[in-house]
């Protein structure tokens, strides 16, 4: 009886051991994927946060996303410029506008399409638009296979046909 009272106890010992490795081991990688996912999503929930909270973005900060498009990051030129757009006024300041139109013509040059129509759109809103300029956002954006730029090319050049 003694002996089979000590190997139940050793079994028993032993899978507890083995139980208790198991749950270590699967506490150990619970851990390490939420420090990997934490570094892997830091931007986006330092970033939603920060919206939350009213803040600038802090890994998307003006300078940052500057220096980034200066190197030629166009994702970074089209964001800065996103930026920019959404603190314009109704009706938008001129000097506002003229540097968000500037910020998303870098972006057109970087071959970011959506932003040469971003470009055009916004051309159109200023006192004196450039519709020449206007209409070469839209077809550079059209040529990029941006449907939006088409449309609006197709819409611009129909009311410049149009007798006034």
């Amino acid at each position: 009886m003694y002996v089979v009272r000590k190997d139940i106890e050793g079994a028993m010992t032993e899978s507890k051991k083995r139980s208790a490795t198991a749950g270590g081991i699967i506490v150990l990688a619970v851990v390490l994927c939420g420090v990997i996912l934490s570094y892997a999503y830091s931007d986006e929930l330092s970033t939603w946060f920060a919206d939350f909270m009213g803040e600038e973005r802090p890994n998307t900060s003006k300078t940052r996303l500057d220096e980034k498009c200066r190197k030629g990051d166009a994702d970074a030129c089209t964001e800065l410029a996103h930026q920019l757009r959404r603190k314009l006024g109704n009706p938008p300041d001129e000097d506002r506008l003229g540097a968000v139109i500037h910020q998303y013509q870098r972006a057109c040059k970087l071959k970011e399409v959506d932003s040469c129509r971003w470009a055009g759109q916004l051309m159109l809103k200023t006192k004196q638009p450039d519709l020449a300029g206007v209409k070469r956002l839209f077809q550079k954006a059209c040529d990029g296979l941006d449907k939006k730029g088409c449309v609006l090319l197709d819409d611009l050049q129909s009311s410049q046909k149009r007798p006034m």
